[in-house]
């Protein structure tokens, strides 16, 4: 993603913010992934590619998405707000592939719930998250991960079924959501395909996020009431 929206930063400074311990790590890695050096690759075409080797039900929603971009353009345009927050301690649950298999994500989502009610958890001060952790037009969906997030104050006690985490302070692009499935894609593909080139910022290198103001017993597994949220930073 990096080498794709932020052409202007060096392959060391994009190794390094991908986690990278040196540029020479993340050449070898990326050429052993993907078959040439990073500053040989093409990195449209490498995308293509990936699109094309994803599995059945990776091409047939890619198809899909593509086909509602006609009706897409004639929804409404999402009001977008930009807000500054400071470090967003989490405790989450980890789903790996509940893109192709949805009981897997419901099960993630009762599993913070009910950890969130074995530790006393105030739902009117701990808001409900769903961070996705890799960009499915590169990642098989297999492989995709997907953390459904409380937000605490203390780092939850070890082996109490919550891993914690802390996202740094940061900017975000912010637009609520309310509706199908097919509203929540609309207004993720307005932030990153239309708002973000034109905003004056580039995305920063933290998860995108999923704020629920609904939970699902509250308003069903096929409607949405959230605020889609994206960490940005000026553009350099």
């Amino acid at each position: 993603m990096l080498m794709r929206t932020a052409p202007g930063k060096s392959l060391t400074t994009i190794a390094h913010e991908a986690g990278f311990g040196s540029s020479s790590n993340f050449n070898r890695v990326f050429k052993t992934a993907y078959g040439s050096s990073p500053g040989r690759t093409n990195i449209e075409m490498l995308l293509e590619s990936s699109k094309n080797r994803q599995d059945a039900a990776t091409a047939s929603n890619y198809a899909k998405a593509m086909s509602r971009d006609a009706a897409e353009s004639a929804k409404q345009i999402p009001a977008v707000r930009i807000e500054r927050w400071g470090n967003l301690p989490l405790a989450y649950v980890r789903v790996v592939g509940g893109y192709l298999n949805p009981q897997a994500l419901i099960d993630g989502y009762h599993a913070i719930e009910a950890w969130a009610d074995r530790h006393d958890l105030d739902r009117a001060t701990s808001q409900l998250i769903g961070m996705s952790m890799d960009d499915p037009d590169i990642v098989p969906l297999r492989k995709c991960r997907y953390d459904f997030c409380r937000t605490v104050t203390s780092k939850p006690p070890p082996r109490s079924g919550a891993h914690f985490t802390t996202l740094p302070a940061c900017d975000w692009a912010i637009a609520a959501c309310q509706g199908d499935m097919g509203d929540v894609e609309h207004v993720w593909n307005y932030l990153f395909r239309d708002w973000l080139p034109a905003s004056g910022w580039q995305p920063a290198a933290i998860p995108a996020l999923e704020i629920f103001n609904k939970r699902p017993e509250e308003i069903g597994w096929d409607r949405f009431d959230m605020l889609c949220c994206i960490p940005i930073e000026p553009l350099r």
